[in-house]
Protein backbone atom coordinates (compact mmCIF):
# COMPACT_ATOMS: atom_id res chain seq x y z
CA UNK A 1 0.00 0.00 0.00
CA UNK A 2 2.95 2.21 0.76
CA UNK A 3 4.42 2.20 -2.50
CA UNK A 4 0.91 2.74 -4.21
CA UNK A 5 0.86 5.98 -1.67
CA UNK A 6 4.40 7.10 -2.96
CA UNK A 7 3.17 6.94 -6.40
CA UNK A 8 0.25 9.11 -5.71
CA UNK A 9 2.87 11.38 -4.09
CA UNK A 10 4.77 11.17 -7.42
CA UNK A 11 2.34 11.55 -9.69
CA UNK A 12 0.74 15.13 -7.90
CA UNK A 13 4.55 16.03 -7.71
CA UNK A 14 4.73 15.83 -11.86
CA UNK A 15 0.39 17.51 -11.61
CA UNK A 16 2.20 20.61 -9.71
CA UNK A 17 4.54 21.22 -12.74
CA UNK A 18 1.91 20.53 -15.45
CA UNK A 19 -0.88 22.76 -13.46
CA UNK A 20 0.89 25.53 -11.55
CA UNK A 21 2.20 28.55 -12.66
CA UNK A 22 5.39 28.15 -13.05
CA UNK A 23 6.78 31.51 -10.71
CA UNK A 24 4.55 29.73 -8.06
CA UNK A 25 5.69 26.45 -8.06
CA UNK A 26 8.28 26.43 -6.28
CA UNK A 27 6.15 28.00 -3.04
CA UNK A 28 3.68 24.96 -3.44
CA UNK A 29 6.28 22.22 -3.36
CA UNK A 30 7.71 24.29 -0.12
CA UNK A 31 3.87 24.44 1.41
CA UNK A 32 3.01 20.67 0.37
CA UNK A 33 6.56 19.81 1.57
CA UNK A 34 6.14 21.32 5.38
CA UNK A 35 2.42 19.86 5.91
CA UNK A 36 3.60 17.01 7.94
CA UNK A 37 6.08 19.02 9.94
CA UNK A 38 3.71 21.84 10.86
CA UNK A 39 1.09 19.19 11.94
CA UNK A 40 3.52 17.30 13.95
CA UNK A 41 4.69 20.80 16.01
CA UNK A 42 2.73 21.70 19.18
CA UNK A 43 1.63 25.54 17.16
CA UNK A 44 -1.76 26.48 17.76
CA UNK A 45 -1.47 27.46 14.17
CA UNK A 46 0.49 27.43 10.31
CA UNK A 47 3.66 28.89 10.57
CA UNK A 48 5.01 30.68 7.68
CA UNK A 49 8.33 30.78 9.23
CA UNK A 50 8.46 27.13 9.43
CA UNK A 51 8.55 26.81 5.67
CA UNK A 52 10.70 29.64 4.95
CA UNK A 53 13.06 31.55 7.29
CA UNK A 54 11.17 34.91 7.57
CA UNK A 55 8.46 33.72 5.80
CA UNK A 56 5.02 36.01 5.37
CA UNK A 57 1.57 34.90 5.00
CA UNK A 58 1.36 37.43 1.60
CA UNK A 59 4.52 34.93 0.16
CA UNK A 60 2.56 31.85 0.67
CA UNK A 61 -1.30 32.49 0.57
CA UNK A 62 -1.50 32.05 -3.25
CA UNK A 63 0.08 28.96 -2.95
CA UNK A 64 -2.33 27.65 -0.06
CA UNK A 65 -5.04 28.61 -2.04
CA UNK A 66 -4.02 26.97 -5.28
CA UNK A 67 -3.82 23.44 -2.95
CA UNK A 68 -7.25 23.99 -1.71
CA UNK A 69 -8.71 24.82 -4.48
CA UNK A 70 -7.05 21.52 -6.10
CA UNK A 71 -8.70 19.92 -3.25
CA UNK A 72 -5.20 18.39 -2.10
CA UNK A 73 -5.56 19.90 1.55
CA UNK A 74 -8.03 21.06 3.97
CA UNK A 75 -7.28 24.71 5.58
CA UNK A 76 -9.43 24.04 9.37
CA UNK A 77 -9.35 27.37 11.37
CA UNK A 78 -8.98 27.22 14.81
CA UNK A 79 -12.06 28.68 16.86
CA UNK A 80 -11.91 30.33 20.25
CA UNK A 81 -14.77 28.63 20.90
CA UNK A 82 -16.00 25.11 20.66
CA UNK A 83 -19.61 26.09 20.82
CA UNK A 84 -22.44 26.37 18.30
CA UNK A 85 -22.57 28.34 15.57
CA UNK A 86 -18.74 27.44 15.12
CA UNK A 87 -18.32 30.77 12.23
CA UNK A 88 -19.12 32.92 15.02
CA UNK A 89 -15.66 32.01 16.73
CA UNK A 90 -13.66 31.15 14.14
CA UNK A 91 -9.85 32.96 13.88
CA UNK A 92 -9.03 33.61 10.28
CA UNK A 93 -5.34 34.30 10.83
CA UNK A 94 -5.01 30.80 12.65
CA UNK A 95 -5.42 27.49 10.39
CA UNK A 96 -4.06 24.43 10.22
CA UNK A 97 -3.12 22.67 7.11
CA UNK A 98 -4.48 18.83 6.76
CA UNK A 99 -3.66 16.71 3.60
CA UNK A 100 -6.68 14.89 1.94
CA UNK A 101 -6.01 11.89 2.92
CA UNK A 102 -4.28 10.43 6.26
CA UNK A 103 -2.55 7.38 3.73
CA UNK A 104 -1.22 9.78 1.80
CA UNK A 105 0.05 12.31 5.14
CA UNK A 106 1.65 9.18 5.89
CA UNK A 107 3.57 8.35 3.22
CA UNK A 108 4.66 11.99 2.47
CA UNK A 109 6.08 12.19 6.14
CA UNK A 110 7.79 9.03 5.84
CA UNK A 111 6.29 7.36 9.05
CA UNK A 112 5.55 4.01 9.30
CA UNK A 113 2.12 2.86 9.04
CA UNK A 114 2.52 0.22 11.71
CA UNK A 115 3.38 2.56 13.68
CA UNK A 116 0.43 5.19 13.72
CA UNK A 117 -1.71 2.64 14.41
CA UNK A 118 -0.53 -0.03 16.44
CA UNK A 119 2.25 1.69 18.57
CA UNK A 120 1.05 5.09 18.27
CA UNK A 121 4.69 6.98 17.42
CA UNK A 122 3.82 8.58 14.53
Amino acid sequence: MRNIQKQILADYRRDFSKHVPADMLPKVNMVWDAIPAQLARENKKFMYSAIKKGGRAREFENAIQWLIDAGLVYKVLRVAKAEKPLKFYEDPEAFKLFLLDLGLLGALSDADAGDALVNNKA
